[in-house]
């Protein structure tokens, strides 16, 4: 076979090379390290590596503003974040909703989400409630005395949470003593030193100690049991109550159609791997693969869906 004639293979397989293990790709994380933001970054470019998709993977954080600080840069300085994905989830939306910051995702290039992680209730190992319907009572008879912890602050996604808990247990919003946190490590702490009876928070945050036998879940919002954990949904114990905290990867704004495409396609391949099923399992997340218009039309149902929660809730949004 000629030169000329073996041209058209030698580029596919140029090209195929270059997309398959030449890319040194950053992420840019609106959080701080330990966060869910942060583990989801970080293993998402670690097991990239790892199966070929990547050739190097770097991490930025750049915590402030909710969330804001980092999706601001992203937007007003995108020249040096072309070969940047930017980790988000639901408290993109609920605190853009809350005015907390002022840019949304169309602000933005949604690439893909890839996990899903769903919300618990914990308390202690040793803690006498052993049901939500416990802790339910316990709220509804002196909620002053029984206040529930959150892994984040007011108005966020573990707030909303246990607001909805409360609301499909016939309680008023108002009863609630709500104790915010700042990230995980600093709720359970909290929760171990009895400053309140329950922690809401996403089920990764919790979910070491858990394993180790420090807590005990008492409740999650997944419709069905997740796999591999023997956790009652909040469902089958009489609570309608179903809610995913989606985490995925943006762009920056006007990013090519093309490098769009190529990082969804990379992202699919990290979802469809064994090495990323194993990762999904450590931390009990969900596959969630959404991309281009299904992405866009989840996301903006999901905006609209918290929007009437929130205001059921009394909050103002924007």
């Amino acid at each position: 076979m000629s030169v000329l004639k073996r041209l058209p293979w030698l580029v596919f397989f140029l090209g195929f090379s270059l997309f398959a293990g030449a890319k040194e790709l950053a992420f840019l994380i609106p959080g701080g390290e330990g966060g869910g933001w942060d583990t989801t970054a970080r293993e998402t470019g670690a097991t990239m590596q790892t199966i070929g998709l990547v050739d190097g993977v770097s991490f930025t954080n750049l915590s402030g503003g909710g969330g804001g600080r980092a999706l601001d840069d992203l937007v007003r300085n995108a020249p040096k974040y072309s070969e940047t994905l930017m980790v988000q989830s639901t408290p993109l939306i609920l605190r853009s909703l809350t005015g907390v910051i002022d840019k949304d995702f169309r602000d933005i290039t949604p690439i893909a989400t890839v996990i899903a992680e769903y919300q618990v209730v914990a308390v202690k190992a040793d803690s006498p409630i052993q049901s939500v319907s416990q802790l339910a009572d316990l709220i509804r008879d002196h909620a002053a005395k029984n206040p529930i912890i959150g892994g984040s602050s007011k108005e966020s996604l573990d707030h909303i949470t246990a607001a909805l808990l409360l609301k499909s247990a016939g309680i008023g919003i108002d009863q609630m003593r709500y104790v915010p946190s700042d990230g995980g490590g600093d709720a359970l702490e909290k929760l171990y030193k009895e400053v309140g009876v329950a922690l809401v928070t996403g089920l990764g945050e919790v979910i070491n100690d858990y394993k180790s036998g420090k807590l005990r879940l008492l409740g999650v919002t997944s419709d069905e049991r997740l796999e591999g954990f023997d956790i009652p949904t909040m469902k089958e114990q009489g609570y309608d109550l179903v809610f995913a905290n989606w985490r995925g990867f943006f762009g920056t704004p006007g990013m090519p159609a093309q490098d769009v495409a190529q990082y969804a396609d990379m992202l699919e391949k990290l979802s469809q791997s064994d090495q990323w099923k194993q990762v999904r399992s450590k931390y009990g997340w969900s596959n969630f693969y959404h991309r281009g218009d299904a992405m866009q039309r989840f996301l903006e149902n999901q905006e609209k869906d918290i929007r009437e929660v929130l205001l059921s809730l009394g909050v103002k949004v924007r």
